[in-house]
């Protein structure tokens, strides 16, 4: 009987090779799941996006992605990009130039595929989902960005003909035909090329949510009103007839 008990045990031992885990070996779950190439996961409550000296950092708390997962950041404003490797515990830090006003794409990316989501930032620095705003936050968020892409524009002048009209019309947003400004010649055409990726950025979503443009109370200009660029003490400015 002593015999075949112990013949037994090579048999146990190679049953059980195959099923380590469920045979008293020990590992991390979440390691493991990354090791066989399942997809990575991305726990959105444990991110946030704050602002730094370069521009915002997205910071990711200990589960915050698959641990060793690449996770890769695109300010779908500018098309910035910044990329990092998620720490062993799921912690990440991504450092991309932007600003919260600026909307997010992350995409956390292994061996097993890869998950994107569309992000933005609250002003306190927490992640709002694409899909969660309004498309008054959508507008808002389009407008502000646009004037901000205004002020950055360089200005600086010596005469009237170093002054150009921009246009800071968005297609998602309503307006009665004057939104326009007054800069540098030499800065419109890098102004214009931000300016389509606000719009790209804001108002795809806003086009997506079959949102509707809302209706201005427009009244024509009068003849007294019109207007062209002009230099004033060395900034392009808008100068009345």
């Amino acid at each position: 009987m002593k015999a075949r008990a112990l013949r037994l045990v090579p048999l146990l031992l190679l049953a059980c090779s195959p099923l380590v885990l469920q045979c008293g070996g020990a590992a991390n779950p979440i390691e493991t799941a990354t090791e066989t190439g399942n997809p990575p996961a991305i726990a959105r409550q444990k991110l946030s996006i704050v602002e730094n000296a370069t521009g915002v950092e997205l910071r990711g708390n200990a589960g915050a992605v698959t641990p060793a997962a690449t996770v890769t950041v695109t300010n779908r404003t500018t098309g910035e990009r910044g990329e990092a490797i998620a720490r062993g515990d799921g912690s990440v830090s991504v450092i991309v130039a932007g600003s919260l006003r600026d909307g997010y794409e992350v995409t956390v990316s292994n061996a097993g595929g890869a998950q994107t989501v569309q992000l933005f930032s609250d002003p306190n620095g927490n992640v709002v989902e694409s899909g969660t705003l309004s498309c008054q936050d959508l507008n808002d968020r389009a407008v502000g960005r646009a004037r901000q892409t205004l002020m950055d524009a360089a200005r600086t002048c010596s005469t009237d003909d170093d002054c150009t009209f921009v246009s800071r019309r968005l297609r998602c947003v309503p307006d009665c035909g004057n939104r326009y400004d007054s800069i540098s010649s030499m800065a419109a055409d890098q102004f214009n090329a931000e300016l389509r990726e606000v719009e790209e950025a804001f108002c795809g979503d806003f086009e997506g949510r079959d949102c509707v443009i809302p209706g201005l109370p427009c009244v024509p200009a009068g003849a007294d009103t019109q207007t062209h660029p002009g230099c004033v003490a060395g900034q392009c400015t808008i100068l009345r007839e």
